[in-house]
């Protein structure tokens, strides 16, 4: 019976260096320790000196009034300015620790009563909320079925969507004079007459 080989026994063949002529002509075979590149320190960007484009903002139709919600992190009431015009609005917003938040929409959907929109800052909520007025239609508080122009969008981003809310406006008066026609032909209840 053949005895058993132990690992003791066995002989380990030495290690060589590597077989490359680089390492093996210019280092003598060994590979350089690691060497440390230098570089220029990376300045670190300032939040302070940014300006982001808000894009993130709702709105609402509230009958009379359009609001504009803008989320703004770090807002204070003393760095928004808000610019409403009849047809566009534009907010700038300046905080101490995040920089400059901007926001503009161009042809809104619908002219604004400047007299009566206005602006607020909520620093707890980190919001600014634009309120823009709607001029009353033609008609209102005259007829029982007039009433405030409803918004079907904020602003006119493309042309395909202007002609979906003109159908859906027409649509809208339409109904409008369907619902006076049908009040004037309508037989009034006549009424009782008192007893003396």
């Amino acid at each position: 019976m053949a005895a058993a080989v132990m690992e003791t026994d066995w002989e380990w063949p030495e290690e060589k260096p590597m077989q490359s002529g680089y390492y093996n002509s210019a280092f003598g075979g060994v590979a350089p320790p690691p060497k440390k590149l230098a570089a220029a320190p990376l300045e670190d960007e300032d939040p302070s000196k940014r300006t982001t484009q808000v894009r993130n903002y709702s709105w609402s139709d509230d009958t009379n009034v359009i609001k504009v919600y803008v989320p703004v992190p770090g807002v204070v009431r003393d760095g928004v300015s808000v610019d409403i015009g009849e047809d566009h609005i534009s907010m700038r917003a300046v905080t101490p620790e995040f920089g400059s938040f901007t926001m503009t929409i161009n042809r809104l959907y619908d002219t604004v009563d400047l007299c009566k929109s206005s602006h607020k800052v909520l620093e707890r909520k980190e919001k600014v909320i634009i309120t823009l007025a709607k001029y009353p239609p033609p008609g209102y508080g005259d007829d029982a079925y007039i009433n405030f122009k409803p918004w079907y969008k904020l602003h006119h981003g493309g042309t395909n969507n202007i002609d979906m809310c003109e159908d859906l406006e027409q649509a809208r008066l339409n109904r409008g004079v369907q619902m006076n026609a049908a009040a004037e032909k309508t037989p009034r209840v006549p009424e009782p007459t008192k007893r003396k």
